[in-house]
């Protein structure tokens, strides 16, 4: 009649080359019929070096260079997990430390070979993660401690999702920032969420939605920036020590900029010294019309008010607003390299500059 059962008291297994070594306690059932199969490990443990992981996988399945070069820089690789269910549903609870960390984790995943789709939902915390070395985003990026419920469908090249996390730090460009918290859903194209970040240097707020679809994307978003301590980027020059405040509503569609139609509000803008001297504006205001004929650009604020209107190309207008800002800024904004275009902007422009005395 088959196989009904095997209890486990100790199970080990190891790769001829001892890269990859399987210990296991357990208990599987209907080991003739897989579609029955059932296990229940209290105890399965997964020492292995990674790349081996990752040349094993490649196999077995078809894994991108993106993936294979993730799973690669984990170095060396130690489970320690219990996992009961079946080969396309199963509970694991346990941790994975690697050589660029620890990740703690308790979840679900199944698998729908109807409809070929993936589900997991679960709960994932790290103490501190290098995901800058795991991404291959040093030094920008280097460490993050978060815990995070998540929530995520697949089925072919539809993904759906959610994410709460809770970040109690992450390393970017050479700064600690603490206390974030993102809340964020996932549709396929579409993302909507918050993202707050409350910091010694800077608090900030992020709340909207973005939908990506070529020309047709779509972004509506509010951000409050607050004692943002330009320092903390290590600049150099006059703005080293400046602080930066404000608050931002956009609406815009497109997703270039010869396209872009839409509003951008700003409001209680300030950019000063630690003296309070420098920039204050009450508002400013651009609004758009790209796919007009003729184009039309309308810019409202406490210092500057005029308007844009006829044919530019940005691929030539863009530069020379960098060029400008380079030079006010060097330290944000870098100069670009000057290429030779023949194309051509013929428009009409008109603006009241309001002198202030601050500057």
């Amino acid at each position: 009649g088959g196989v009904q059962g095997v209890d486990l008291k100790l199970l080990k297994v190891t790769t001829a080359n001892d890269r990859i070594a399987i210990n296991a306690q357990g208990h599987v059932s209907h080991l003739d019929d897989i579609k029955q199969m059932t296990f229940d490990f209290p105890l399965l443990e997964v020492k292995a070096n990674a790349a081996e992981v990752a040349k094993v996988t490649s196999q077995l399945t078809h894994m991108s260079d993106q993936a294979r070069g993730i799973l690669t820089r984990c170095g060396s690789i130690e489970a320690v997990l219990s996992t009961v269910g079946a080969p396309t549903s199963l509970q694991a609870m346990g941790h994975v430390t690697t050589d660029l960390g620890r990740l703690d984790l308790d979840g679900n995943f199944n698998y729908d070979s109807k409809t070929k789709s993936r589900n997991y939902k679960g709960f994932l915390l790290t103490k501190q993660l290098r995901i800058g070395r795991l991404l291959a985003r040093e030094p920008m990026l280097d460490a993050v401690a978060l815990e995070a419920d998540v929530v995520v469908h697949q089925a072919g090249r539809q993904l759906t999702g959610a994410l709460d996390g809770r970040i109690d730090y992450v390393d970017f460009r050479g700064y600690r920032y603490h206390n974030i918290v993102a809340d964020v859903a996932i549709d396929n194209n579409d993302f909507d969420g918050t993202v707050t970040i409350d910091d010694d240097k800077v608090r900030l707020n992020l709340d909207g939605d973005l939908h990506l679809d070529g020309p047709a994307s779509h972004l509506n978003a509010r951000l409050d920036v607050e004692n943002f301590d330009l320092s903390v980027l290590a600049l150099h020059g006059p703005y080293a020590q400046h602080i930066l405040s404000f608050n931002a509503q956009s609406e815009f569609s497109g997703n270039r900029l010869d396209n872009a139609q839409g509003t951008l509000e700003l409001s209680e803008v300030s950019f000063v010294d630690t003296e309070n001297r420098g920039l204050h504006l009450n508002r400013l205001t651009v609004a758009a019309d790209n796919a007009a004929t003729p184009q039309r650009i309308d810019l409202s604020s406490d210092i500057v008010n005029g308007w844009i209107e006829g044919s530019y190309d940005f691929t030539t207008l863009v530069p020379l607003l960098r060029h400008m800002a380079a030079s006010v800024l060097p330290d944000i904004v870098p100069n670009p390299v000057w290429a030779s275009k023949d194309r051509s902007n013929t428009f009409d422009f008109h603006f009241d500059i309001e002198p202030q005395d601050e500057w």
